[in-house]
């Protein structure tokens, strides 16, 4: 008996095996938020209790929590100290989206699938807040008198951004 690589998988995380193509969807995922990874790494999640995580968070600020589960179709989560804004599940990829509430978050995960132990691969990044921007507008009229029987009226209009 040999052995021999197949080329359609893939290392998610370097450790999880998983085919290319959810490789693939789980980094063009990740490649869409604008924020930092907090938190990585791969599981095995128990049919019966789940798998509970925690981290430190930030009140009131948003995380994108990234999970490739690739032997269960749907995962079910519960979120503590923050709230669901957004769950999407697509060819065993789950993207959620939580605002935090508290300074820790503590998730537990628990496949809908009946296999013993589920593998899978979670990244959590904290999304960065988009710079905000002010528009302030300054009108200023100037009059001057040229001569005694001319007047000349110039507005100057003036607009700065402030960011």
């Amino acid at each position: 008996m040999s052995w021999r690589k197949d080329p359609d998988i893939e290392l998610l995380g370097g450790v999880l095996p998983l085919h290319k193509d959810l490789v693939r969807e789980f980094n063009k995922t990740l490649s869409s938020i604008n924020g930092s990874t907090i938190f990585s790494e791969p599981l095995i999640m128990p049919e019966k209790g789940g798998k509970t995580i925690y981290f430190p968070t930030a009140r009131n600020k948003r995380y994108h929590i990234v999970i490739a589960h690739p032997t269960t179709q749907n995962i079910y989560v519960n979120i503590y100290g923050g709230e669901i804004l957004t769950k999407e599940t697509r060819d065993q990829i789950t993207h959620i989206i939580i605002l935090s509430k508290e300074n820790n978050l503590t998730i537990t995960l628990k496949p809908s699938s009946d296999l013993s132990l589920n593998p899978a691969y979670i990244e959590v990044i904290e999304e960065e807040q988009p710079p905000t921007t002010t528009t302030v507008t300054v009108t200023t009229t100037v009059t001057s008198t040229i001569t005694s029987t001319k007047t000349e009226t110039t507005t100057v209009r003036e607009t700065t951004t402030i960011t």
